[in-house]
């Protein structure tokens, strides 16, 4: 185990307080802001009010946006956990011709940039599919976010498999279980 001076565990936790204090104060600055009654963001906060809390809840356009969100948010976890635990499953379990092609393919989304994989997803929407006759809407937004969630999914599941105990599949083959 790696044995640190006292010095250095409190150089290293003065770092680590300053790269979170440096992260956080512009969202805490932000959610104090939100609470000024003034249109122009100013310090200190003149009056505190909930006018723009109010005004977000009741703004349809904000309303339609989170419902949005929530919809793709949760059609993408569900496509990413079962795909991503399938191919865990599958990459864990058994041995086959291209099987390391198909662990590059299913981590390569999160090895790319979030803007390069966008603007493919866009292009190929825009260019070929929408041309073509498909309306791509809500099922295109959960595919393309599906491809980041199966990376999580993927990375966990194979993760926990690979530190399972293999006789615990053993004993479950005695007592009648299936691979799956």
């Amino acid at each position: 185990m790696l044995r640190l001076s006292r010095l250095t565990r409190v150089a290293l936790g003065i770092v680590v307080l300053s790269i979170l204090f440096f992260m956080y104060t512009p969202l805490m600055v932000l959610i104090l802001n939100s609470f000024n009654e003034s249109q122009i963001s100013g310090w200190p906060i003149d009056n505190f009010s909930t006018k723009w809390w109010e005004f977000a809840r009741s703004y349809q356009p904000i309303r339609d946006a989170l419902l949005n969100s929530v919809l793709v948010a949760t059609g993408a976890m569900v496509i990413a956990s079962v795909l991503g635990t399938l191919v865990a499953f599958a990459m864990k379990g058994f041995s086959f011709f291209g099987r390391g092609t198909v662990n590059i393919l299913v981590v390569l989304p999160i090895a790319l940039p979030g803007v390069v994989t966008g603007v493919a997803f866009s292009n190929t929407y825009s260019n070929f599919l929408t041309p073509m006759g498909f309306n791509i809407g809500y099922f295109g937004m959960i595919v393309a976010h599906s491809t980041f969630c199966i990376v999580m999914v993927f990375n966990n599941v194979f993760a926990r498999l690979r530190r399972m105990n293999p006789n615990l599949q053993e004993a479950s083959a005695d007592l009648g279980a299936g691979l799956w």
